[in-house]
């Protein structure tokens, strides 16, 4: 986790934070105090949560160079009942006064991330739950990070990170061909135009809207298939079209991913999901920093 947390991404996006914030130019603390005034920041969970992201603390202060000394009450994956301590923080009153709302900000979002994610793993029942690259700009390794604490998995990193043909590659490349209609013959030739041309330790993943796409995807035989908005009568045939399939690939299903939804697909057989709304609709949870 320290790796993380001092890595050149989330030092980079606290620097960014402080700058906005302008945290060396409190005015407000400095009209108020002349001289320093050691003080304990207590922050304390108001909700019940699931703690992420108290190692940010230290990485906030650090790029401040001011001394502080910092006790973490609780571990990164921890469920906190409302009331409970988190972090305490001792160091010059003026220092905490003029870093509290951007330490709350990045705590309140990751634990927000890990706290809706553990919530969505409840209702998983064994399957697979990966995230996206639906993810705020800049906090991807945060994001990510929070994902993971929450009990779920992380999907590729960025676009160098594996191959995902999704619809728009389709579309465009028909297009360029000139083709008006996609064929399986015309399909099958794309992908595998990228089979033959990718690196072989390369993971290659095609999305597919329907039944001419997934049979495309099975006779060039790539590694993963996403079943992507689909419904679950489409599903179960889709899955069924892959069980007698002679290449095996591993199997995602994707878009409008609940919740509710995901106690429906251990029915149907769905081994792996992806979850946009891991990151995209998490909010915020509640908490605050008390100073004395």
């Amino acid at each position: 986790m320290q790796e993380l947390f001092s890595s050149s991404e989330v030092v980079n996006l606290v620097k960014l934070a402080l700058q906005e914030d302008r945290v060396c130019e409190d005015i407000t603390t400095k009209l108020i105090f002349d001289a320093s005034l050691e003080a304990t920041a207590k922050v304390e969970a108001r909700q019940e949560l699931l703690f992420c992201g108290g190692g940010v603390t230290d990485t906030i202060f650090r790029q401040l160079n001011w001394p502080y000394r910092i006790k973490y009450l609780r571990a990164d994956g921890s469920t906190v009942q409302s009331g409970e301590t988190l972090v305490e923080i001792e160091a010059d009153a003026r220092h905490l006064l003029a870093a509290e709302r951007t330490i709350l900000n990045f705590l309140q979002r990751l634990c927000g991330i890990a706290t809706y994610t553990q919530s969505f793993m409840q209702q998983a029942n064994g399957i697979k739950v990966l995230d996206t690259r639906k993810t705020t700009p800049g906090w991807r390794v945060l994001e990510k990070y929070a994902v993971n604490v929450g009990g779920a998995s992380n999907h590729r990193a960025h676009l160098a990170d594996m191959i995902l043909v999704k619809n728009n590659h389709i579309d465009l490349f028909m297009k360029q061909q000139g083709i008006a209609k996609r064929s399986k013959q015309d399909l099958v030739c794309m992908f595998k135009k990228i089979a033959d041309r990718k690196s072989k330790e390369m993971l290659y993943e095609v999305e597919v809207r329907d039944r001419l796409e997934l049979i495309a995807a099975l006779e060039a035989g790539v590694d993963w298939i996403m079943l992507d908005n689909m419904t679950n009568s489409e599903i179960t045939e889709a899955l069924g079209q892959i069980d007698t399939a002679s290449t095996k690939p591993n199997v995602e299903i994707s878009g409008g991913i609940t919740r509710e939804r995901m106690q429906q697909f251990s029915k149907l057989g769905v081994e792996c999901v992806s979850v946009g709304a891991l990151t995209r609709l998490a909010t915020s949870v509640d908490i605050s920093m008390r100073i004395e």
